[in-house]
């Protein structure tokens, strides 16, 4: 988000984080997302080791390279955050909060931005519509109309001989 994040309506927003079902049982993940927020706000440079001693209580001789727990609980985050953004959970948002790969400091967007993308989807969708599932609608009417005119010819003339003809509703 370019200029400053407004303070109370990120609060609002990890309120609305922590409530829902992703998060209400998940303290370790609540505890690392408001400890990343508040060192990206304050724009102090994150590190793996700090989050492993301040976030999750291990010690001063903490060796990323040997405990993963920061990175796993990081990808477990991310995963919890985006499900959270597609959720209907997520509707009165007005921030999105993302953890980019690779990194441990914090992004915030604007929901204006990911409006976008939600018209790119429907547009996607629009042209998957009309390109390949219209045409195949098309083609499986065609087929039943032609499935139903084979049974109006053969269906009389093998219940009661040729010459005979029986009108099918169709729909």
């Amino acid at each position: 988000m370019k200029g400053k994040v407004n303070l109370k309506t990120l609060e609002k927003e990890l309120e609305l984080i922590f409530q829902t079902p992703q998060f209400v049982n998940s303290e370790k993940e609540k505890k690392l997302l408001d400890y990343l927020v508040k060192k990206t706000l304050a724009k102090e440079y994150i590190k793996e080791a700090h989050i492993a001693i301040d976030v999750f209580n291990k010690d001063g001789d903490f060796d990323p390279s040997l405990d993963s727990t920061v990175r796993v609980y990081t990808g477990k985050l991310r995963n919890k955050l985006e499900t959270f953004y597609l959720s209907e959970d997520s509707k009165n948002s007005t921030i999105k909060i993302s953890i980019p790969k690779g990194h441990y400091d914090v992004k915030f967007e604007s929901r204006k931005k990911s409006s976008k993308l939600n018209r790119l989807k429907f547009i996607t969708a629009l042209f998957l519509l009309h390109w390949f599932y219209l045409p195949f609608l098309l083609y499986t009417r065609l087929m039943r109309k032609t499935i139903y005119s084979a049974i109006q010819k053969l269906l009389p003339e093998i219940l009661f001989g040729k010459n005979t003809q029986i009108l099918i509703y169709q729909h």
